[in-house]
């Protein structure tokens, strides 16, 4: 029995040998990096405020004319410039986080490391 179960050992043992010669071969793969791109603001869309003549004034003998707008519309126009202000500042960030190690006065020193997890977007890179 013992040598029956050191023959079958022996015949498991060999069967698996392969017959050829296997290769090992080398191969260096070139992995491209991973780039990472910040998203884009979403665009400004604001409507244009109506402007209205109010009054014609006179001074000097030159006619002024007194332009103005009503309250709503004011408030729709202040609401714009912030939206475009906030859009500027984003762009600006974006710009910032490509030119990062470049010396610029509009970025600062730039520190890429340093990440919010709000925005993905440097803190450093926030505009000065």
């Amino acid at each position: 029995m013992k040598k029956l179960i050191v023959l079958t050992t022996a015949l498991l043992l060999t069967a698996c040998e392969t017959t050829g010669r296997t290769e090992i071969v080398r191969e260096v793969i070139e992995q491209t990096p991973i780039v990472y791109h910040p998203p884009l603001p979403d665009p400004v869309t604001c409507e244009s405020p109506q402007f209205s003549v109010t009054e014609a004034i006179s001074i000097d003998g030159y006619r002024y004319a007194s332009v103005g707008m009503t309250y709503n519309d004011s408030l729709e126009f202040r609401k714009c410039e912030e939206e475009t202000l906030s859009y500027i500042e984003h762009m600006a960030t974006i710009v910032c986080y490509y030119r990062r190690g470049i010396s610029d006065p509009l970025c600062g020193e730039q520190d890429a490391d340093t990440e919010t997890k709000d925005t993905g977007t440097s803190e450093s890179l926030q505009p000065k």
